[in-house]
């Protein structure tokens, strides 16, 4: 994977999170999400769900969702590590 958020990416994450594969990051696969990286489980996508992903991710906690947090997000989709 190349650090950049397309479909493959989309629905890797949402495999590894049991969700239908769809392609769409809507209120399900974030509440799955949120659920996995130990978050309130809103649906919503705010800085608070942003920053425990990069946290889970061992990557920088700054809140940028730039190609170091969707590499980190890549690689452990890829080793089966979510």
């Amino acid at each position: 994977m190349d650090g950049i958020w397309g479909d493959l990416t989309t629905k890797a994450l949402q495999r590894a999170l049991g969700v239908t594969d769809d392609g769409i990051i809507g209120p399900i696969t974030r509440k799955a999400l949120q659920r996995r990286i130990g978050v309130t489980a809103d649906g919503i996508w705010g800085p608070i769900t942003h920053k425990a992903l990069q946290r889970h991710l061992g990557v920088t906690a700054d809140g940028i969702w730039g190609p170091i947090t969707v590499k980190a997000l890549q690689d452990r989709l890829n080793a089966g590590s979510f």
